[in-house]
């Protein structure tokens, strides 16, 4: 794949101060280089959250990083186009996705993207293809050899197939401008070859609107960093999802200084059996010194596009 220019960009500001409000609902304000909103709601999910006017319901751009315990879900609304990338398990005690989505108004998604085909990446979406109008679908083209053949995948691609849709290759997607006259666009930057773990087969996909960037590239591994690494500054982003729940076979040094992000988010389950994040890689995220958003945490963390600056909001 042939190397694309990007522009630089933005970096955030750095000036720090620190805001405490005491009324019903008791929240700090963490203005660093992303600024941070937080709320304690005990046990309330960030649907409630929505309704009580911690979230911005007329923000043009935003990304939530959906708290699906040990997995990954996205959900992108750009001005008027909605992106949804992963929906994690099946069953899952965690925030349902369709659920979440609807508490948010989506009646459609424009573009749900399967990351890859393992069942805490795409294990929901069965629900999701079979809920809410549906533009287009698109997967990474999976080789032969590895092709899964869990009935978790068979029912995706048989939900997908009762719509009437087909599956579009994310090596095939390019560029995709998301609203006319406007900023917003999701770049795919690959798989770039053929890996025999597929978690590599991950879909590397860059969300960018109004000056800043995010970069999603579900579970890939080592192998499919050094390619990552490859492509410069195309990889450069103000937020980085941590691949693959922030385990140690991901998240090299060079990854993430090519990445360069302003923060990270670590979309990772509480005591899970995988020992996500990994301790190495927390060490290594650390000497960044920048702010780090965990699911299993946080909960759900939402980011808000605004001019001149973004908004961080947790769950808890």
């Amino acid at each position: 794949m042939a190397k694309r220019k990007s522009k630089k960009h933005k970096r955030l500001p750095l000036t720090v101060s620190v805001v405490v409000l005491l009324a019903a609902l008791c929240y700090g304000v963490f203005t660093g280089t992303i600024p941070l909103e937080k709320w304690i709601l005990g046990e309330t999910k960030t649907s409630a959250a929505i309704t009580s006017g911690l979230l911005n319901p007329d923000a043009e751009v935003a990304i939530h990083f959906i708290d699906v315990g040990q997995g990954d879900s996205v959900y992108i609304k750009a001005y008027d186009k909605n992106v949804l990338i992963d929906a994690g398990e099946k069953e899952t005690d965690q925030t349902n996705v369709v659920e979440y989505l609807k508490s948010l108004g989506v009646e459609k998604l424009d573009y749900v993207i399967g990351s890859h085909p393992h069942s805490d990446h795409i294990g929901g979406m069965q629900a999701v293809v079979e809920s809410f109008e549906i533009g287009t679908v698109i997967m990474p083209r999976i080789p032969d050899n590895i092709l899964p053949t869990t009935s978790t995948y068979r029912n995706l691609l048989t939900a997908i197939s009762k719509k009437g849709l087909k599956i579009k290759a994310a090596q095939d997607c390019g560029e995709i401008v998301l609203s006319e006259g406007k900023d917003a666009k999701l770049t795919f930057l690959g798989p770039v070859s053929d890996y025999e773990d597929l978690n590599s087969m991950s879909a590397w996909v860059k969300f960018s609107a109004k000056g800043y960037s995010a970069l999603f590239c579900g579970d890939a591994e080592k192998e499919a960093e050094k390619e990552l690494v490859k492509l410069g500054n195309e990889i450069e982003c103000n937020i980085l999802k941590l691949n693959h729940h922030g385990s140690s076979t991901s998240n090299t040094k060079k990854f993430l200084d090519a990445a360069s992000p302003d923060c990270f988010v670590i979309c990772v389950g509480k005591d899970n059996s995988y020992n996500h994040p990994t301790p190495s890689v927390l060490k290594r995220v650390s000497e960044y010194d920048k702010p780090v958003y965990r699911t299993d945490l946080n909960g759900s963390v939402v980011f808000e596009f605004e001019k001149g600056s973004l908004r961080c909001i947790t769950e808890r």
